[in-house]
């Protein structure tokens, strides 16, 4: 895999700091999408069924009774950057997947919209990066970036735990 970075704001609602506890043994990069659950905010994994907010900072050790800083996704339609994967692997960004609504792959702590593979569809294509940032972003990058917004039932869909 390239080097990635997790999913960046475009724009829309801004993001809204706040902290929150976690669950005890958790650990993760800022930027990653995180989770609400009964037992404290959790990292999504691939095939991720709700996503509420992005961790602000970096958690190298295994949390323990902490609060930790958190950007929730407000409702609204924020959009972010996020590289495209299908099947773990590199994919291009197509014109084809604006509109779609395509799943959540997470790879060494990296977040990217996984295209094609996942029965969970909680991010939605709103352009893709080479549309509106064309001197920095070719069709052909690989991987690719689209811009992609959260679907509201992923956002305000209730957690059980890890």
């Amino acid at each position: 895999m390239s080097v990635y970075m997790n999913p960046q704001y475009h724009k829309g609602p801004p993001l809204e700091r706040c902290k929150r506890r976690a669950k005890d043994g958790q650990t993760w990069q800022p930027g990653q999408f995180g989770r609400l659950t009964d037992s404290g905010v959790v990292k999504c994994k691939s095939n991720a069924s709700s996503i509420q907010f992005q961790f602000a900072e970096s958690q190298p050790v295994a949390t323990s009774s902490s609060d930790v800083l958190v950007d929730m996704i407000p409702a609204g339609g924020t959009q972010f950057k996020i590289y495209c994967t299908s099947g773990g692997a590199d994919t291009r960004a197509l014109a084809a997947y604006i509109g779609s609504n395509e799943g959540l792959a997470v790879n060494s702590c990296m977040c990217t919209l996984s295209t094609g593979n996942d029965s969970t569809e909680v991010l939605h294509v709103e352009d893709i990066v080479s549309n509106v940032e064309g001197f920095k972003n070719d069709t052909g990058d690989l991987p690719g970036m689209v811009i992609a917004s959260v679907v509201e039932s992923a956002r305000t869909a209730e957690g059980a735990g890890m």
